[in-house]
């Protein structure tokens, strides 16, 4: 049976015409801290979700929103979680903008690193050196605490809030 992408409404009703199998895709939404606590099916396992992955959303009961994790570490994976409030859900719609893959290069000799919005003046830790060159940022896996060591050697004027990033390869 083909699978299809499609839209619910408020109350969860399908809209579209094909006929066969139906994934609702769904997109998961947090708090400020970028992560979604959910709880693994059937295990009860309690894990995070970093904002933005893509679940399969299958069906509303009992206050709580059960859903096929589609990407990231979790793939596959059934997992459930309570309701936002009222009716409304902490899986999000509509897509988010995609804009393909991303790669960070980082040219430590220079000290910047070269991001899709702009050059930033970057520095590397030696005793945990990032390598120069070309690094695929990836989804993160779970939430990294190693980070905030390097908050207070940041300038001011160079510090922002940007989603939690993985780079591979460093």
């Amino acid at each position: 049976m083909p699978t299809r992408h499609v839209t619910t409404t408020a109350r969860g009703a399908i809209m579209g015409g094909a006929t066969g199998a139906t994934t609702v895709m769904r997109y998961v939404t947090t708090d400020n801290s970028g992560w979604l606590r959910v709880k693994l099916e059937p295990s009860g396992k309690i894990v995070p979700l970093p904002q933005y992955l893509k679940v399969a959303f299958s069906e509303r009961r009992d206050k709580r929103d059960y859903f096929k994790i589609e990407e990231g570490v979790y793939k596959g994976k059934n997992a459930s979680v309570s309701q936002k409030s009222g009716d409304s859900s902490w899986l999000g719609k509509p897509r988010p903008i995609y804009r393909g893959p991303v790669n960070l290069t980082f040219k430590k000799g220079k000290g910047k690193l070269i991001t899709p919005i702009g050059i930033l003046t970057a520095t590397t830790d030696p005793r945990n050196p990032i390598s120069n060159g070309r690094h695929p940022v990836q989804l993160p896996d779970f939430p990294h605490d190693l980070g905030r060591a390097y908050v207070s050697r940041a300038s001011k004027g160079h510090l922002a809030k940007l989603p939690a990033l993985w780079i591979s390869g460093g």
